[in-house]
């Protein structure tokens, strides 16, 4: 019945935001932009990490041309040991600077406002509510299944686990992810990755969410398995655009980024 009468919902919806608007997936259907979109979304990031590694090699040079003080040396010399020191601050001090840089670029791209509505639309599919843009933009811009949550959880695992050299190290660390791992990635979510969207964002959101309905009404027992439900989810297609763009900026502009 719920397929004759146009209402059959996936259960669950997987998305990512793109430069050209939203992709919704089940992981056998799809809707909104395609891999171009996808493979755009990796090329963009890594533009965002390199904009974000060169302004703060701008602010370093800057404070060496302002004190005479090489900055630089300081700032880009790796720790030697696992234990932390108060020698160490300078090069963790860049690297936080890097990470804000980046968070702050992100935050102002269109890439946020497209994650927003990519949220939202998730939200008004599972709720069964219709897509229109009265509906979704009442829904929040937090999803429980982000990605967000898994790169936030293992950012902490790895800053606490390789801070503190020491089996009790991990146990905290892997405490404090199980506990604090949703939380850390909402904040980061509703903070950094989306923004309120523009009405041409959400709009777009809805498209693709009435497009992604469409597509699974007409095959909903469509089951892709392998290979063919990994490019689905859009990761092969993001990775390549990502790590392609890495590797030309690496390896022909020899501006080291990994």
């Amino acid at each position: 019945m719920g397929y004759l009468t146009q209402n059959l919902r996936p259960p669950a919806v997987a998305g990512m935001a793109t430069p050209l608007g939203v992709y919704l997936t089940t992981g056998s259907v799809s809707g909104g932009t395609g891999s171009l979109g996808l493979f755009l979304t990796g090329v963009s990031l890594a533009l965002m990490m390199l904009a974000a590694e060169l302004s703060v090699e701008g602010l370093i040079k800057l404070f060496a041309m302002l004190t005479g003080v090489r900055a630089d040396i300081m700032l880009r010399s790796a720790p030697l040991i696992q234990y932390p020191n108060f020698y160490d601050i300078p090069f963790y001090a860049s690297v936080a600077l890097s990470i804000i840089v980046f968070f702050l670029i992100l935050r102002f791209s269109p890439l946020s406002g497209y994650h927003a509505a990519e949220h939202m639309t998730v939200h008004a599919i599972e709720a069964g509510e219709t897509l229109t843009t009265e509906n979704v933009r009442s829904m929040p811009r937090v999803h429980p299944r982000c990605g967000t949550n898994l790169l936030a959880a293992a950012g902490v695992f790895l800053i606490i686990a390789t801070r503190i050299s020491s089996q009790f190290g991990v146990l905290i660390a892997l405490l404090v992810v199980v506990v604090g791992w949703r939380t850390i990635g909402a904040w980061l979510q509703y903070f950094v990755t989306t923004r309120t969207p523009s009405p041409r964002e959400l709009a777009n959101g809805v498209a693709a969410g009435n497009d992604l309905l469409r597509n699974y009404q007409e095959q909903p027992n469509l089951q892709l398995v392998g290979f063919q439900r990994i490019w689905k989810l859009g990761f092969i297609q993001t990775a390549a655009g990502m790590f392609s763009t890495l590797w030309i900026f690496q390896s022909v502009f020899r501006i080291p980024m990994l």
